[in-house]
C-alpha cells in the first residue's frame, strides 16, 4: 500500500484538515489541452485508473472506496476521521 493522501492530525503536526471532492488518478501524464478539459469539468476516461467521487454513505478503515473507473485498483482508508458530508454550506460546485 503506498499512502497517497494524508490530512489531519495523521499529517504532519502542523497541517489541517483538508476537504476533498473527486479523486481521479491517471496512469499517464495528461498534456496541457487534457489539464485544460479537466479544468472545464470534462471527465478524461483515456488512462483513468481511479475515479471516485468519494461519495460512500460510510469510509471505514481498510475498506475500499468506490472506484467507477474501469480498473481492478482500489483505494483504501486507514484512518476513522475520513468522513462523508453531504451538502455541505461551505462547498459550492459553481466554478467561475
Amino acid at each position: 500500500m503506498i499512502p497517497l493522501l494524508r490530512s489531519g492530525a495523521e499529517a504532519a503536526p502542523s497541517s489541517k484538515p483538508a476537504d476533498f471532492k473527486d479523486l481521479l488518478l491517471y496512469r499517464a501524464g495528461l498534456n496541457g489541452d487534457e489539464v485544460a478539459a479537466l479544468h472545464q469539468g470534462t471527465l478524461l476516461k483515456a488512462s483513468l485508473e481511479v475515479y471516485s467521487p468519494l461519495a460512500d454513505a460510510r469510509f471505514d478503515p481498510g475498506s475500499p472506496v468506490e472506484n467507477r473507473a474501469q480498473s481492478m485498483t482500489s483505494v483504501k482508508t486507514e484512518s476513522r476521521t475520513v468522513v462523508h458530508m453531504d451538502n455541505d454550506p461551505l462547498v459550492s460546485d459553481r466554478r467561475p
